[in-house]
């Protein structure tokens, strides 16, 4: 049995811990439907899924999260002990994540639910300073501190020094006696921080009018909010001292009133300021090498999927196919970052798009009846939602291994469609486009579905480039 929790998608509003809990149930119903356990022991962890996404939909969001984890155990085959239970909810951050040698930095320890049973024994806490790969011996590990957890009460924080190492990506380690690890990434950059702070004095000083300002301060927003952790996992693969370069470029083209992106075309990573939040948004844009003003371009706005962002459908796809095919085609392509990546482009995500749409049409001259709008996966539920919303807007969708609502069909009766889906996938099932497909054309849309036998959720992107772009070629608004 398949399990399909992805149709209640279209009916929920998140916020960002809900949108956690969202992944979790994406990355728990992956793993269970290409799960080669005994049906046996099937039997005992779907109960506890269905028992997590129902506290999911309720909002009950730490109860989710410990039965998603504990369902999510039994399916790597590992058994689910108070230990486990108690390093699962165990959660690790630092007061900011750009160090400098020898300041102290505060790490807070709490734990998202409470566990089944309490430990029999508190651990004592070790915390080290260890180099990703390639910043010098695996063997290398600095103990920067140690706590004894006997009397602490959760949360609780302790504060440790950094030592005088050499600039680069490390990790954080705490090691909880007889528990195991947790650890997050960090970078020690003795200088980027203060970098930061002058050139934003700098950026201070132009007119805030200035239409490709957003853009440097984006970069500079990048850096402060890795400096927050809101890079995650990513923060290693960051490469911010670029960002900063990047900045500062465009600041000394601004002092000089000239447009930083003038005669500018391939890969850009350009920012906006939100109006909803007054915050500067990234995206990523191609622009083809033949582009110029003596006409108008067809632009494509794509969308990622959960757990991505502006950078997802550039890199990682095909090594960059995406950018290949726009070329060959003569189209920009605008990917945005779609605010939270559980967010579903659902209320200030959705305005993401129409402000990423807005400022391209503001810079490059596009061809207002030749935008079009895809995605894959979160994406394309988006890129249904959207159209939707603003029907007058797209001259054609495409929706890759994607789902949606099937009373907004009628909406998108006069909108063509080119939906594409593998039957074979783990993440969301093939019936959710081929429900979406069935209501368009009773709808009296024109569709173009293609259904790859033995497709999976990623596999059937890059193959479909090509023919996407074919199809838009041969839509165009009246």
């Amino acid at each position: 049995m398949k399990f399909c929790f992805l149709v209640l998608l279209c009916a929920v509003a998140f916020a960002q811990d809900s949108g956690t809990a969202l992944s979790t149930l994406v990355h728990a119903t992956t793993l269970r439907n290409t799960s080669k356990l005994p049906q046996k022991t099937l039997a005992l962890i779907d109960p506890l899924l269905d028992t997590a996404n129902n506290a999911r939909i309720a909002g009950r969001i730490a109860e989710s999260l410990k039965d998603f984890d504990h369902a999510i155990t039994l399916l790597e085959g590992k058994p689910w002990t108070p230990e486990h239970s108690w390093n699962a909810a165990l959660t690790m951050k630092a007061g900011h994540y750009i160090l400098k040698q020898g300041e102290r930095l505060q790490l807070t320890f709490g734990q998202t639910w409470e566990p089944d049973q309490p430990l029999a024994k508190r651990p004592t806490l070790e915390v080290s300073l260890v180099p990703t790969p390639g910043m010098g011996s695996p063997e290398f590990l600095k103990t920067i501190g140690r706590v004894d957890l006997t009397s602490a009460d959760h949360p609780f924080q302790t504060a440790v020094t950094i030592p005088d190492v050499a600039d680069g990506n490390y990790r954080i380690l705490a090691t909880f006696e007889g528990l195991g690890q947790k650890s997050i990434p960090v970078k020690v950059r003795s200088t980027l921080m203060a970098r930061v702070q002058a050139d934003k004095a700098r950026a201070k000083k132009l007119p805030a009018e200035m239409p490709e300002l957003p853009s440097a301060l984006g970069h500079l927003a990048k850096v402060e909010g890795a400096d927050r952790g809101e890079a995650g996992e990513k923060l290693a693969s960051l490469e911010l001292t670029s960002d900063l370069t990047e900045a500062e470029q465009m600041l000394a083209a601004l002092e000089k009133g000239k447009d930083p992106f003038h005669n500018r075309y391939g890969d850009l990573q350009k920012s906006y300021k939100s109006k909803v939040d007054g915050t500067y948004q990234p995206y990523r844009l191609y622009v083809p090498t033949d582009y110029n003003t003596s006409s108008a371009y067809p632009l494509l706005v794509l969308l990622h999927g959960m757990g991505g962002d502006e950078n997802t459908m550039f890199d990682g796809y095909g090594n960059g196919a995406i950018l290949k095919a726009a070329e060959h085609h003569s189209y920009l392509v605008a990917c945005p970052k779609g605010r939270e990546p559980a967010a579903m482009y659902l209320g200030p995500a959705e305005q993401d798009v129409l402000d990423v749409l807005a400022d391209v049409s503001r810079a490059y001259k596009i061809n207002p009846n030749r935008i079009y709008l895809a995605g894959h996966s979160m994406g394309a539920y988006g890129t249904w939602s959207i159209a939707a919303d603003h029907p007058d807007v797209f001259a054609a969708l495409a929706p890759i291994s994607g789902g949606g609502n099937t009373a907004i069909a009628p909406k998108l009766k006069s909108m063509p469609q080119f939906v594409v889906h593998g039957d074979a996938d783990p993440t969301v099932p093939v019936t959710q486009s081929r429900l979406m497909v069935e209501a368009m054309k009773k709808a009296g849309a024109e569709v173009k579905y293609t259904e790859v036998p033995g497709g999976n959720h990623v596999d059937v992107v890059v193959p479909i480039f090509d023919a996407m772009f074919l199809f838009f070629d041969r839509h165009v608004k009246p």
